[in-house]
């Protein structure tokens, strides 16, 4: 049996939402003897945490600004290479 490929374009809040609520209830919930894999089509490998970003220029603001940019991969590694 082929596999189906899901390809999402864009690493920000919907594409990373949409991933893994496709990866974490949709896809179990579909005919297991069909494989299926999401891509991720991002332009960065890190995810940039626009809510947080500002505070975190503000020098009283106790955290650092690289820590507005998280990377996308260490959230996925819940799920299968096959999958992902």
């Amino acid at each position: 049996m082929s596999q189906h490929n899901i390809v999402i374009i864009g690493g920000s809040y919907a594409g990373l939402g949409v991933a893994h609520k496709l990866l974490k209830t949709v896809i179990p919930s579909l005919d297991p003897k069909t494989p299926y894999k999401v891509t991720l089509i991002s332009g960065s490998t890190h995810f940039f945490w626009t809510v947080g970003a500002p505070r975190a220029m503000l020098s009283p603001y106790p955290h650092d600004l690289s820590d507005s940019f998280i990377p996308i991969a260490d959230g996925f590694t819940q799920y299968s290479e096959d999958s992902f």
